[in-house]
C-alpha cells in the first residue's frame, strides 16, 4: 500500500471515530510548504474563508450532505462546532505528517 494511501486511511479512521466528521479525507501527504504557512497565517488570523480554501484543495471526500469536498465554501458554511471538528482533523493529520 502506497505511502499516502496509508496516511488517508488513517485520517479516514480517525474521521470514523469521529461520527461527526465520518468521511472526511484530506490527502494531507500532498500539502505543499506553502500551504502550511499559509494554513498557519489563516489560523493565527482567524481567517475561516482562508483555512476552509486549504482544507478544500486537499480534501479527498466528506459526507454527501455537506457538498463538494473540494469547494472552500463546502467548509466556511458548516456549523463553527463541525467547521471546528473538520479542521482539528486537518491539523491532526498536519501533526502527524510533521512526526514523519
Amino acid at each position: 500500500m502506497a505511502e499516502s494511501t496509508v496516511k488517508e486511511k488513517v485520517v479516514a479512521e480517525s474521521a470514523a471515530n469521529n461520527g461527526q466528521v465520518k468521511g472526511l479525507v484530506f490527502a494531507i501527504d500532498d500539502i505543499t510548504a506553502e500551504q502550511v504557512e499559509d494554513f498557519l497565517v489563516a489560523i493565527n488570523g482567524n481567517s475561516i474563508r482562508q483555512q476552509a480554501g486549504i482544507m478544500a484543495a486537499l480534501a479527498v471526500s466528506c459526507p454527501k450532505e455537506w457538498g463538494p469536498p473540494n469547494e472552500p465554501e463546502t467548509y466556511s458554511k458548516l456549523k463553527f462546532r463541525l467547521f471546528r471538528e473538520a479542521r482539528e482533523l486537518f491539523v491532526e493529520g498536519l501533526n502527524d505528517l510533521g512526526k514523519n
